[in-house]
């Protein structure tokens, strides 16, 4: 059985307006590019992390968990930023994360071999994912 690892990544929009947003942070690939992420404040409350970090682990099954659901980071940040010391920072733009591989600073290679992994996935309105 394939494993999975899952960072949990969870800013509903309709959410958004009960994070206060504290600015704006300026991070650099490897190879030097600048990314512009967004500082806020942790919102959820110990109970709202525990139930979504509950919900992630019960749609995915087979994963494994390597960071708790936050406010104050997503999965771009997590996997891209701060795993290489960064700080806590929400990485909104899938355009800012392609920085990361488009630069040079990582590229594209086998399974076997690899050290990170872009997987997106996009939902529509009905709640299909694709």
């Amino acid at each position: 059985m394939k494993k999975t690892f899952i960072i949990t990544c969870l800013l509903f929009i309709s959410q958004l307006s009960n994070a206060q947003y504290i600015g704006t942070i300026y991070l650099y690939t490897p190879n030097g590019s600048l990314v512009i992420a967004e500082l806020y404040d942790e919102y959820y409350t110990p109970n709202e992390i525990e139930y979504w970090t509950n919900w992630c682990l019960n749609k995915y099954q087979t994963a494994e968990l390597l960071a708790p659901m936050t406010g104050t980071y997503n999965c771009h940040s997590y996997a891209w930023n701060m795993v290489e010391g960064g700080p806590l920072c929400w990485i909104n733009d899938i355009c800012q994360v392609r920085k990361y591989w488009l630069d040079g600073s990582y590229e594209e290679t086998t399974k076997a071999y690899a050290e990170k992994i872009v997987w997106i996935e996009f939902e529509d309105a009905t709640g299909n994912s694709y």
